[in-house]
């Protein structure tokens, strides 16, 4: 997994409890996902992808010490089926840990601090609660300064879990685009 080493290791095999088997943390999931969803049934919305944010404290109070500053915001995003997000994006100042957490789909990413944009796709599956695979199926760790975007399978709607370093009201994102770039403190995507 790119960008997966071994001092991310403990936090996200911790992230990863939480995320799968703490049910008071799978039900502000559920309910998160549930209200970026209803953002689908406005007829106004046009996007294809929805997110909300989600406070750390439930996750940070539920993480050893040493590793509770790395969690500063958790979001939750969905991507329509078959679908990439339209632009690719960058964060400048905060490390980005994400989980397949319902279905499938890809990170596109290019080395970090590279000169060019050639992306790898790093597919990435949710867990299957009976067959347990290796941790690396499912999570992915863009590093900061690293452009990426993500791409849901043709099988159905992805949502994810993502954990960033920087809090959301200090998260610098900038987005790619044909003609120049945009910087937008707070974003969701």
């Amino acid at each position: 997994m790119p960008g997966f080493r071994v001092e991310d290791r403990a936090l996200i095999i911790r992230l990863h409890e939480l995320v799968f088997h703490d049910d008071a943390i799978t039900l502000l999931l559920e309910e998160a996902f549930a209200r970026a969803y209803s953002r689908f049934e406005d007829a106004a919305y046009l996007l294809p992808y929805a997110g909300e944010n989600l406070q750390p404290e439930p996750f940070q109070c539920k993480l050893p010490p040493s590793l509770r500053d790395h969690v500063r915001l958790c979001r939750v995003f969905v991507l329509k089926c078959g679908v990439r997000a339209p632009l690719p994006e960058i964060h400048r100042n905060s490390i980005q840990r994400l989980v397949s957490y319902k279905n499938e789909g890809a990170i596109h990413s290019v080395h970090p601090g590279g000169p060019d944009k050639h992306y790898t796709a790093y597919p990435l599956i949710s867990p299957v609660p009976e067959k347990m695979a290796e941790i690396s199926l499912y999570w992915d760790v863009v590093p900061a300064g690293t452009w990426h975007f993500p791409e849901a399978g043709d099988s159905a709607d992805w949502m994810t879990v993502t954990f960033h370093s920087a809090g959301a009201d200090e998260i610098i994102e900038e987005y790619a685009s044909a003609c120049c770039r945009m910087v937008d403190q707070g974003a969701m995507l």
